[in-house]
């Protein structure tokens, strides 16, 4: 039976790419409750990626490190809102915790990370032994939409970009060389997970310059806090003008209107990622450490191009032996997985490009 509910809070995913991939269930939940006032949490700046989405009514905004004051004042800042109901996305005890402090009176989230007592209505993540079975997110959160009587049919991610901001970066990429018209890649070699996820610059500037040289297409360069460097690295190698996404960079939400207006990503396993996808734009992904199941969703336009090494997928930030799931992966394989999607742009619904160790 459906949930009655006036007010909702959604506690949303913490990473960038996991917040894209809910943008199906807050839609969902936002069409089950069309009358409803709905509060989405989300970590501080990533209120950018959502910026246009109408599947909710306000925001509020939960500190990355919260300890026990800032865990008392978030529970109180969420009971004055009175919400009937929450949906927690994130497993972490934290979120659990804070909902139950507020004394919202229907709690919906996995019993996961010990905080089953925290919720009333609970759903078991499927489990081998010990472990979680990957599932591809939106279909493991849609599971628990159904927990409240909410179907969500459609999932795949949706992002916005308005016109103001279209027309401004559309200025910002002839300013860097990038015309009207031009087809252009954007390359995202961060990733702010950790450096288990990182592929080497020499092979990113290779696959850049073959692009260039075959395909005729211009680079940008993006990158995120913290990756300067990376990019840097890159631009420099590359021999045939690749441009960097700099001065200023694109913030989450500018960059949404760099991607819409691309002709391919080629990208870590990180969050930008999930902008192409959002957009179905052709997307290559370098992918390492992290098990693709987690992400096997919407992959019409996309390739993940991975080693399937004896030591993983170890979902490890740092590796601790010899980087060999992404030391394997040579460019001509990533340059071979942009032109079959160039080439024929709706490449096959399960899209990936795997060695065996």
């Amino acid at each position: 039976m459906k949930l009655e509910a006036a007010r909702l809070y959604i506690r949303a995913p913490n990473w960038v790419g996991d917040l894209v991939m809910a943008t199906p269930i807050l839609r969902a939940i936002r069409e089950a409750y069309p009358a409803s006032h709905i509060t989405v949490g989300v970590r501080p700046g990533h209120d950018a990626v959502l910026r246009g989405d109408r599947s909710f009514d306000s925001l509020h905004f939960h500190p990355r490190k919260l300890g026990f004051g800032g865990l008392r004042r978030l529970a109180a800042e969420l009971a004055r809102e009175r919400f009937d109901a929450a949906f927690l996305l994130p497993n972490s005890f934290e979120t659990a915790l804070a909902a139950a402090l507020a004394k919202i009176p229907r709690r919906f989230g996995y019993a996961a990370s010990g905080r089953s007592l925290l919720l009333t209505d609970r759903l078991a993540p499927a489990m081998a032994g010990f472990r979680r079975i990957p599932t591809p997110m939106p279909n493991y959160w849609a599971e628990l939409l159904r927990l409240a009587g909410i179907e969500a049919r459609d999932l795949r991610p949706r992002l916005f970009v308005d016109d103001e901001t279209a027309a401004s970066v559309d200025r910002w990429l002839s300013e860097r060389g990038i015309a009207p018209g031009d087809r252009f890649a954007v390359v995202a070699p961060g990733a702010s997970f950790g450096a288990s996820k990182l592929w080497r610059a020499d092979r990113f500037a290779e696959v850049i310059d073959d692009l260039a040289r075959r395909e005729g297409l211009k680079s940008l360069v993006q990158f995120g806090p913290g990756e300067e460097a990376i990019a840097n690295d890159i631009v420099r190698r590359s021999q045939t003008g690749a441009l960097l996404a700099d001065a200023p960079p694109l913030d989450l939400h500018r960059l949404k209107a760099a991607i819409r207006r691309c002709a391919l990503l080629v990208c870590t396993d990180s969050g930008v990622r999930h902008y192409g996808v959002a957009f179905e734009k052709p997307v290559v992904c370098v992918m390492g450490p992290n098990d693709p199941r987690y992400t096997a969703a919407n992959l019409e336009r996309t390739i993940v191009v991975r080693e399937d090494v004896e030591c993983g997928p170890c979902q490890l930030k740092v590796c601790p032996l010899d980087h060999r799931c992404m030391e394997r992966i040579p460019a001509e394989r990533v340059v071979g997985a942009a032109l079959e999607l160039l080439r024929s742009p709706r490449a096959g619904p399960t899209a990936t490009s795997e060695s065996a160790a």
